[in-house]
């Protein structure tokens, strides 16, 4: 560009002087060598305060890239949050003796979701400790013969009834229970960039033995395989609690916030407070903070703030084609449910997120088929 100007000015004052010599031939007049000058003067002085002009927004526009950068960096990288302010917390709430069975006049809340979303032992600790209830939540497959428990009843009070349906069938459908539940439930949710992975990692867990986090081929393998399926699976679940007819969600619990040491105890607040309009004693305010550190665990909240996941050898990839996959799917549920404005919030984030910071991965290459080729 200074080349360029340089060239340009070379020119232009070879013009300029031509010009000059011949108007003083034609009219021999000092006077129009000396307002030659001065013009010629005024030229380099505009001439250089374009050159300044053009630097300057050369630096602008360099910092503004820089800014830009920086902002995707610090957007897509996980902030470090300190949990030592929670270490050594106490509760003061004190929850009243527990009622005899067939006391109680209060009915549970169904709480439902995609496996993986929310673990039945945070689930369970959540509600016991805002409760104070010994069982206060439960799971719909769980059973046992001496305390009578069966989907969710038994001789202890029940707050809120985890279940997967319809990932898992219930028998006869939520629909046909609809008169010894809450009327309002609670939907779990969890975004499906990190739910998925997690899901087939559980199941590797539970049913082939894996200790800890598949590997990465694996991953690749039963990601390539089965995530359209699974995807579709996501959404069903969503779609069929939205289309209750018998059943209103009472809120959303993001995974995202309820694991988020600035926006968890904000969300378990207002868990408590439909637990208290459905007739429940929960915590007061003040105790929340303490009972989400403690209910969620250390261990689990340290590790989220550094990767937003549960396993720690990697963070679970995708193609870019799976990744177009994801947001096309997510902006339909948003047109899809518009007149609901708290869930096309939380459908937004996840496409937002899937945008900025899903890991762009290859595909899955069956190197067993290749070396036999």
């Amino acid at each position: 560009e200074v080349k360029a100007a340089g060239s340009l000015d070379l020119h232009l004052s070879l013009l300029f002087c031509s010009f000059t010599r011949i108007i003083t031939t034609i009219m021999g007049s000092e006077s129009v060598e000396k307002s030659a000058i001065r013009v010629k003067k005024r030229y380099y002085k505009g001439v250089l305060l374009l050159l300044l002009v053009g630097a300057l927004a050369m630096i602008l526009m360099g910092s503004q890239k820089t800014k830009t950068s920086l902002t995707k960096i610090t957007k897509s990288s996980p902030e470090e949050v300190n949990l030592t302010k929670f270490e050594g917390c106490t509760v003061s709430f004190q929850p009243p003796p527990p009622k005899a069975n067939g006391e109680w006049t209060t009915k549970p809340l169904w709480l439902p979701s995609y496996p993986s979303t929310l673990e039945d032992n945070t689930h369970r600790q959540i509600v016991n400790e805002l409760t104070g209830l010994k069982a206060g939540g439960k799971s719909f497959y769980a059973s046992n013969k001496r305390e009578k428990l069966r989907q969710c009843f038994s001789q202890t009070e029940t707050a809120t009834c985890a279940n997967i349906h319809p990932i898992v069938e219930m028998n006869g459908g939520p629909e046909t229970k609809a008169n010894q539940f809450s009327q309002k439930f609670i939907l779990a949710i969890r975004n499906p960039r990190t739910v998925l992975p997690a899901f087939l990692n559980a199941k590797a867990i539970k049913y082939h033995g894996q200790k800890g986090q598949v590997p990465e081929e694996d991953w690749r393998n039963q990601r390539d395989t089965f995530i359209e399926e699974m995807m579709e699976g996501w959404k069903l679940s969503l779609r069929t609690w939205k289309a209750m007819n018998v059943y209103q969600p009472a809120m959303y619990l993001v995974h995202e916030h309820l694991m988020d040491a600035r926006k968890g105890p904000d969300t378990l607040r207002r868990f408590g407070g439909i637990l208290r309009e459905a007739g429940f004693v929960a915590a007061q305010d003040e105790d929340i903070p303490c009972i989400w550190y403690k209910a969620i665990g250390k261990e689990q909240l340290e590790q989220y703030q550094k990767s937003k996941y549960e396993y720690k050898d990697y963070i679970p990839g995708f193609t870019k084609a799976q990744q177009e996959h994801f947001m096309g799917e997510l902006s339909a549920l948003m047109t899809e449910f518009s007149d609901d404005a708290e869930l096309v919030s939380i459908l937004k984030e996840y496409h937002d997120d899937v945008r900025d910071n899903i890991h762009i991965d290859r595909e899955w290459v069956n190197q067993t088929a290749n070396a036999r080729g």
